[in-house]
């Protein structure tokens, strides 16, 4: 429902950290926390509670840190790490002698560790508030599942009639997968499906899109039966179109027959990559119904000759068939809530800053830096730190979600509720 890689930049400049003029204080480094944050609010000038000193308190105190004092008469190599006027800085090159540490950039570069651990807390506290945001949808019933673990078809050929097996010519074949743009759906594949006549042993299956040069993913599987299929659960293959890769295009799945040990695949005679007849396989026709709705799938071969190994070849010579080539694919689709969050951030700035402070509170009780501070955290906050007082902020979390009233009203179909849009609406702090 959330790709937290996509969320995390999207929201991570909606409220931002601001330098302070108190001395005593850590000085923030600009290059990672934006001095003008999206919506002029900034987590420590916003909630009393998360102001810098208090975060300094449980953030590890860097003035312990076990780091020589920079000597002008030592050398430094690359990585190594100083002490130098109270900050500590890290060497860029080799054989780094007498080059000060305050001035010289070539050299030697300034640390923020304070920074380093508020930027892992502030992506922490958007990973949390991205979660609420699920849990209360799921609770709501506004997350949707479209597709579930759904093959291309159902069954294999049969094994008894040797001309359902695919010899090897060198060719590269497989699968063209079009998707149908939908900007809400999250369509993945959960599991590769292998049907070949040997066993095979880390053969190489290859996924292109028709914007990239080189394959987008290499995934080597094995078998363990000859002529047996068999399913591989996978890391998930994301067919969406992301910032890596230009918009449109198809994606591509197949191998290299030149890989496959032995005589060579299996095709599936009963499915010809048309929709199966419904009074003689429903099942077969049930998943077509199912998966046609997102992505539509073709069997093509790209002669020898005609590629480069390793590399996209001219699609124009693809030639289109109805082998399945002893593969089958399971797919998975889900409506996500990436592109609205991320173009509707402002809108959750108060639910970032409850989250910021839930997650203060939470390290104040299991920090052991010092025994004062969940006091001190609990007066400002007007709250006891406990489960009881964690509760109570999760529940302010979930109100500052609630609060802004927005459903998936506006989404494209098929993850459009049912329900009337709803205006923002937002409470004071």
């Amino acid at each position: 429902m959330i790709d937290y890689n996509i969320i995390t930049p999207c929201l991570f400049n909606t409220l931002s950290w601001k330098n302070t003029l108190d001395t005593c204080e850590k000085t923030l480094d600009t290059s990672v926390f934006n001095p003008v944050s999206d919506t002029g609010m900034y987590y420590n000038l916003n909630s009393e509670l998360l102001n810098l000193a208090n975060l300094q308190a449980i953030a590890p105190n860097s003035d312990l840190f076990t780091y020589d004092a920079y000597n002008v008469a030592t050398t430094y190599n690359t990585g190594n790490i100083i002490r130098f006027d109270k900050l500590l800085y890290k060497s860029l090159t080799d054989a780094n002698t007498g080059n000060d540490p305050a001035t010289d950039s070539v050299n030697w570069v300034l640390l923020y560790p304070f920074s380093e651990w508020l930027y892992d807390f502030t992506n922490t506290t958007i990973l949390r508030f991205a979660q609420s945001i699920v849990n209360l949808k799921k609770n709501s019933k506004q997350s949707k599942q479209l597709m579930i673990d759904t093959p291309v078809y159902n069954g294999t050929g049969n094994l008894a009639n040797v001309s359902n097996y695919i010899t090897n010519q060198n060719k590269f074949v497989g699968w063209e997968l079009n998707t149908i743009p939908n900007r809400d759906v999250d369509l993945r594949i959960k599991k590769i499906g292998l049907h070949f006549v040997d066993i095979q042993t880390d053969l190489p299956i290859y996924v292109f899109n028709s914007s990239q040069l080189e394959p987008l993913q290499i995934i080597n599987v094995s078998t363990t039966s000859a002529k047996s299929f068999v399913w591989f659960d996978i890391d998930d293959i994301l067919l969406n179109y992301t910032d890596d890769y230009a918009s449109g295009g198809e994606f591509y799945i197949g191998y290299y027959q030149e890989d496959v040990t032995g005589i060579g695949s299996i095709n599936n005679d009963k499915f010809n990559f048309n929709a199966p007849c419904l009074s003689c396989n429903r099942t077969g026709r049930k998943y077509w119904d199912a998966f046609n709705k997102f992505v539509n799938v073709s069997s093509f071969s790209v002669a020898d000759g005609n590629y480069t190994k390793g590399e996209l070849w001219d699609n124009e010579l693809n030639q289109y068939g109805s082998n399945t080539f002893g593969l089958n694919i399971s797919f998975t689709a889900e409506c996500t809530l990436n592109n609205f969050i991320c173009e509707n951030s402002q809108m959750f700035s108060k639910g970032l800053l409850r989250q910021a402070e839930l997650l203060l509170c939470e390290y104040a009780i299991n920090t052991n830096r010092t025994n004062e501070l969940a006091e001190r955290l609990a007066n400002i906050a007007g709250i006891n730190l406990d489960a009881d007082g964690l509760i109570n902020l999760q529940q302010q979390v979930d109100e500052e979600i609630q609060a802004s009233n927005f459903d998936l009203s506006d989404l494209n179909s098929p993850c459009a509720t049912k329900q009337k849009t709803k205006r923002s609406m937002f409470r004071s702090i």
